[in-house]
């Protein structure tokens, strides 16, 4: 009704320019409010701490180190998970080293560590969204959650597994690459019904080197 008000107040003329400054308005909005930063290691340091990204320390997350909806790469340091972490897409190429310890991180995206170096500990890497793995070979993960209910993970390399693998409902798309699972003792994989596709799902338990 304000809109209304005032336009009917400036005249044709005006409208014109109105109708343009609304529609400016309401795509910038959007553009802030749809933004996700790009996060770039510039330091050793722990995730959750801006300053290993070239910000404010300790900083706020979303803004000064990286948030569920943003796109990580680390390739110059290594960088520390202290607690559990989310991103879209992550980047471990180059010299830069992902250390995870025993935390969870969660990745609504892509996963690529063919060129990095994935320090995994004791750690699960969750995949909840659709999107690409490619690892560097070797042995790749602890635990890995993937093919989430109503999602699509395609392996771009084949995959090494540690301790388990957990199958959502969804689908896995792996060609002709393979899964190889390490685990001597337990359950290494559990399958919710996901819909798989590979070259080869492999148990051979022994300690991954």
């Amino acid at each position: 009704c304000v809109i209304y008000a005032v336009i009917f107040v400036m005249g044709e003329h005006r409208l014109r320019v109105s109708i343009f400054s609304i529609a400016s308005a309401i795509i910038f909005l959007s553009f802030i409010l749809s933004d996700a930063y790009g996060f770039n290691d510039a330091a050793n340091g722990n995730w959750n701490d801006g300053a290993t990204w070239g910000n404010a320390s300790p900083g706020v997350e979303g803004t000064d180190y990286p948030g569920s909806g943003d796109d990580v790469t680390i390739d110059s340091g290594t960088v520390t998970l202290t607690a559990d972490a989310a991103c879209n897409n992550i980047t471990v190429a180059g010299g830069g080293t992902l250390s995870a310890g025993s935390n969870t991180l969660t990745i609504s995206g892509n996963f690529d560590e063919s060129a990095g170096n994935f320090s995994y500990g004791t750690s699960t890497v969750n995949l909840t969204g659709t999107g690409t793995l490619n690892t560097g070979g070797g042995t790749d993960f602890y635990n890995l959650t993937m093919a989430a209910a109503g999602q699509t993970t395609t392996l771009s390399a084949s995959t090494y597994l540690e301790n388990v693998l957990t199958l959502g409902s969804g689908t896995l798309s792996g060609g002709a690459w393979n899964i190889i699972l390490y685990a001597s003792s337990g359950t290494p994989l559990v399958n919710n019904g996901a819909t798989v596709s590979l070259g080869t799902l492999l148990y051979q338990p022994s300690v991954a080197s």
